[in-house]
């Protein structure tokens, strides 16, 4: 993971903290991480490519 990835997650588990209504589970980076991986793995049909330019490409 490249560190502005880090950074931006980062930044996106804070917004997410702060924007919940209820206390509870705090949303980290590594949160997000397992988040993204499951979505990943639910949609490893659809991923095709030999470069991660297009992997990313496949998903959308």
């Amino acid at each position: 993971m490249h560190e502005a990835q880090y950074d931006e997650l980062t930044q996106l588990a804070r917004e997410l903290n702060r924007r919940k209504r209820e206390a509870g589970e705090i949303i980290t980076a590594n949160t997000l991480l397992r988040v993204a991986t499951e979505l990943l793995l639910r949609r490893r049909s659809e991923l095709h490519g030999n470069t991660e330019a297009e992997l990313l490409i496949s998903l959308k």
